[in-house]
């Protein structure tokens, strides 16, 4: 009796907070997530691979369009740890390339991710068929189908106001859970990493945000040998460095911003340009070829602005400005 009446009151809580569907973000979204593994990058005894995911062109695929994310990333790797005598570390740089490529089926609450490697189409998430005290479904990223059992079900609200849908995941209804699915989202441990019972690797989702506005903060999860990539504030990492084609690191903080916006530069800057989301330019500023620079915006209505760094060496830098 105990027992049916804690599933009701969890049946009831439920049918208070959710709410329809919330599907993936099709634009303005930013994922940045890390991967803690054990001898599986570069034959290195251990490194933490950090990477943003941000929006780049669709493409069309057999008569379906298709989502692309795209990013860097950063590996930071370490041999012979505890061993002052064999003691070596390193960081690589591993360039800007699409990541995902994957389309929704809104009605049915499905994402598919597309392989390249095989030219097949296969689910990243399942939303509609999660089913408490099942396995979770053999996604795209379910490593260890059928052992992954959907624990728990309920609904957050996350930093947008807004109830998510979530399900914990396990190995077994006696374990803590380790991994959550959020709709909206996507895994705890990552948008497209692996879903995997934790051991020697394991991943998580650093940060997630809209618009430039965190919604999901995950550091709590990032617990590496190696520290991940970037702040420990997600808030700031929505400032990611990029690289450009000629290795110049170029920043603009904050994000979103309110009445201005600074940026700095590996190389010295010569011109600024401020365009609005249509590609009207609102503001030219030339500079004495300073490494940073402030620029005001007042006055400007909320939204999304680009703005164009060009330095000493003719580099162009394009970067996105929220309001």
């Amino acid at each position: 009796m105990k027992l049916l009446y804690v599933i009701a009151l969890f049946m009831t809580s439920n049918f208070i907070y959710s709410q329809s569907y919330l599907p993936i973000p099709v634009s303005n979204a930013v994922w940045i997530q890390g991967q803690f593994l054990y001898s599986a990058y570069n034959n290195h005894e251990h490194a933490t691979i950090t990477q943003p995911l941000s929006y780049g062109n669709d493409t069309l695929i057999n008569g379906e369009v298709y989502r692309t994310l795209h990013g860097h990333a950063y590996a930071d790797w370490i041999d012979g740890w505890g061993s002052q005598q064999n003691y070596q570390e390193g960081t690589d740089f591993i360039s800007d390339e699409t990541r995902v490529v994957f389309r929704q089926d809104v009605a049915n609450k499905i994402v598919y991710q597309w392989d390249a490697i095989t030219n097949q189409e296969h689910i990243l998430y399942d939303f509609g068929n999660l089913v408490v005290g099942q396995p979770y479904p053999q996604t795209f990223n379910n490593m260890n189908y059928p052992q992954i059992l959907v624990m728990a079900y309920d609904s957050v609200m996350l930093n947008d106001g807004l109830y998510h849908e979530r399900w914990t995941l396990g190995s077994n209804s006696n374990d803590s859970g380790f991994v959550s699915i959020l709709e909206g989202v996507g895994s705890t441990m990552g948008f497209n990493l692996p879903i995997q019972i934790p051991f020697e690797q394991s991943s998580a989702t650093l940060c997630f945000s809209i618009d430039g506005n965190v919604v999901f903060d995950g550091w709590a999860n990032a617990n590496g040998l190696i520290s991940p990539r970037y702040s420990e504030n997600c808030a700031s990492n929505l400032n990611v460095k990029e690289n450009t084609s000629k290795g110049v690191e170029i920043s603009v903080w904050p994000i979103p911003a309110e009445d201005r916006i600074n940026i700095s530069s590996s190389e010295r800057i010569e011109l600024l340009i401020l365009l609005d989301i249509m590609g009207n330019q609102i503001l030219q500023m030339q500079l004495d070829k300073l490494t940073e620079a402030e620029i005001s915006l007042k006055g400007l209505p909320k939204g999304n602005y680009i703005l164009k760094v060009y330095t000493i060496n003719n580099n162009i830098s394009v970067k996105r400005v929220v309001k």
